[in-house]
């Protein structure tokens, strides 16, 4: 999250709290969806800007010096 690109996690614990899934990264429950989430949405130009602008507004709005 802190390059600005889209993050794949395991939906446990504080995880849930930083990666909203299909918002600004990935849940990832399966083996499966681990090896998918690279070649999902973020292969996309569009999307992965929108990922990134998310990412970037997640990180300020809660993480940042100022907070």
């Amino acid at each position: 999250m802190a390059a600005g690109i889209p993050t794949v996690v395991s939906p446990v614990g504080m995880a849930t709290e930083l990666v909203e899934h299909n918002v600004n990264g990935f849940w990832a429950r399966t083996p499966e969806e681990w090896l998918e989430a690279p070649d999902g949405p973020v292969s996309h130009v569009e999307d992965r800007r929108r990922f990134s602008e998310e990412t970037r507004k997640t990180r300020e709005s809660r993480y940042s010096l100022q907070i």
